[in-house]
């Protein structure tokens, strides 16, 4: 296809990104909308056996942060075209063109990420689904530092009954080797093609290159660990029955290798970010993470906090919607625009004379039975120097709650977690409000930030007992956050577990600088404290979001903070000598300027 041309009247093909033996991938941009696509073009040939719609069918039933999404498919006479993801960023292949090969630390960080995204994979129900094409080429490692996986041409079901696969058998010396015999791959030959895969990122051989075989990579490079040389040799061996059975079962090794050396040679996991905020290392995002619906109970100020702080801590793609509709406060607390910029820029206005806000815009086009991830996208509010926060403001007006009905909101749950990795739904306190009580039923996990005393223990306690007899809510599914804690006049720790019955998950210390900016209308998120930062990372820590800090970071960070105080110090200590040294130098009779 030539660049310009337009596919469906609505596709311009902007250029090629790619050409495998399935055919040729064009990055191509919506016209109508302004979005960016990889449409993979497939051409029919009589009498292969080749199915070109198995890519399309298996990516339809995929739902994973490392995995692209499909949007659109559509044919005519000779060509087949399939409109997926643009995902960013740049594959390994071509990254080891530019360094020859990576450090151990980062393959074992990455195999990490690969074994999830298998682990989803393999337990897709009834029928798996075996990669069979895992390659650098096949990776891409995005701005943020994640991967994703990436043509799916040559995919398919595992069916325990089949005795043999299809003849597309994927790429040589990556494909093991019952891939090209009569019998049907499994999960133990995705394991092969992700050794062959962590063997040429760490030592820069390809296995199509001389010597044409798998050696130990302590052959090519004597610094590497032994425990990652013996993972990588069972990965490979050509009897699939010497392998790892499991990803499980890899990545357990994988996990021990990484541990092992960290207790070695240790490493920082924070890095300064913007007036001492600090962000964990991408490489140590969660490999465990899945989507997450949360819904945030009566406190929109630390929702918007944990949706900020989640963005900003993470790769992940990140929605917050406001779900009060007397009482939306998400512009406030965040210090963006109550409309998205096509309702100010368009002056578009709503059937009764309004602005819409962007859950107005979606809850209509969910009434009119259309909603698309682009309209999504458009309806959304941004912070500039967050390119994966996504809020959907909300407007008061109380027709809403008649004209919206709670089948649309059930529908823009279930989109949106389709959608974004993560999703916070902002609710008020009515246990009578349907948008409340749709919004904890569908999610997750329900989280209550609440004032730490008695009182309010007490009272949310009587509507959790509510909802289990009445909604049949769980009570384990509600986690209790202790919200601008302070210990000299709130509950201890220990009786807010014990009344929670263990329910509780951490508390965000109180912050007078939260107070000032909330009343000037200045964002806190972006001036918060370093040690409320590291009270958002033990909550993101509860859902598998961010990991932890361990020992070290604690130890890390007392440190930094004494460094601060001995600056402090110091700079305060010289201020006293030079203006001792200029009163004691100073000519009789005359005054020194304060």
């Amino acid at each position: 296809m030539e660049k310009g041309s337009l596919l469906e009247g609505k596709y311009r093909i902007l250029g090629t990104l790619g050409q495998g033996g399935m055919g040729k991938v064009y990055l191509a941009e919506n016209i109508k909308l302004g979005t960016l696509w990889a449409i993979k073009h497939l051409k029919k040939k009589p009498g292969s056996s080749c199915n070109l719609y198995i890519e399309p069918n298996i990516l339809k039933k995929l739902n994973h942060p490392a995995l692209p999404r499909i949007f659109d498919i559509f044919e005519d006479a000779e060509n087949v075209y399939i409109v997926v993801d643009y995902i960013e960023g740049v594959s390994l292949d071509k990254k080891l063109e530019e360094v020859g090969c990576f450090p151990e630390e980062v393959v074992l960080e990455w195999a990490a990420q690969l074994c999830d995204v298998l682990m989803y994979l393999h337990s897709i129900k009834p029928n798996p689904i075996i990669y069979r094409d895992m390659k650098p080429a096949n990776i891409i490692l995005t701005e943020g530092g994640r991967l994703k996986l990436i043509d799916f041409g040559i995919a398919r079901e595992y069916k325990s009954g089949a005795d043999s696969d299809t003849i597309c058998i994927g790429t040589r010396g990556y494909a093991a080797p019952e891939q090209y015999g009569a019998g049907q791959t499994s999960f133990a030959s995705d394991i092969y093609s992700l050794g062959v895969t962590l063997y040429h990122l760490l030592t820069g051989k390809s296995p199509n290159e001389a010597p044409y075989e798998i050696k130990p990579v302590r052959w090519f490079n004597s610094n590497l660990s032994s425990e990652i040389e013996d993972v990588i040799l069972k990965c490979t061996r050509l009897d699939p029955s010497e392998r790892y059975q499991s990803v499980q079962e890899l990545i357990v090794e994988i996990e021990r290798i990484k541990k092992s050396r960290a207790n070695d040679v240790g490493h920082e996991d924070f890095i300064r970010k913007d007036a001492g905020v600090y962000r964990h290392r991408e490489r140590d995002l969660c490999a465990s993470f899945k989507k997450l619906v949360l819904a945030v109970w009566d406190n929109a100020e630390f929702g918007c906090e944990l949706a900020y702080m989640a963005a900003k801590l993470t790769g992940l793609s990140v929605l917050l919607i406001d779900l009060d509709l007397l009482s939306p406060k998400a512009d406030l607390y965040l210090n963006i625009r109550k409309y998205p910029d096509r309702i100010i820029n368009e002056s578009i206005l709503d059937s009764s004379g309004f602005n819409s806000s962007g859950l107005n815009i979606v809850m209509d086009s969910i009434e009119k039975n259309f909603i698309t991830h682009e309209l999504l996208l458009k309806a959304s509010v941004r912070r500039r120097e967050l390119k994966n926060l996504y809020i959907l403001t909300g407007n008061y007006n109380l027709e809403n709650y008649e004209y919206y009905s709670n089948e649309s909101l059930v529908k823009l749950i279930e989109k949106c977690y389709q959608q974004f990795d993560v999703v916070i739904l902002l609710v008020n306190k009515s246990i009578y409000d349907s948008y409340t009580v749709i919004s904890l039923a569908k999610s997750d996990y329900n989280i209550v930030p609440i004032r730490a005393d008695i009182d309010v223990l007490r009272e949310f306690n009587n509507y959790l007992a509510f909802l289990k007899d009445k909604q049949k809510i769980p009570l384990e599914k509600t986690k209790f956050v202790a919200f601008e804690y302070n210990p000299a006049t709130n509950l201890a720790l220990g009786t807010l577990r014990e009344t929670t019955e263990k329910n509780f998950i951490g508390c965000i210390s109180y912050s007078a600088k939260r107070a000032r900016c909330r009343n000037l209308r200045i964002p806190y998120v972006k001036r918060m404290e370093r040690n409320i930062v590291l009270n958002y990372i033990n909550i993101l820590n509860a859902f598998c979001i961010v990991p932890k800090p361990g020992l070290y970071d604690r130890l890390n960070n007392i440190l930094r903070e004494l460094y601060l105080i001995w600056r402090s110090v110091k700079k305060a200590a010289a201020k006293i000598t030079r203006t001792r040294l200029r009163e004691f130098t100073r000519p009789e009779g005359e005054k020194i300027c304060p």
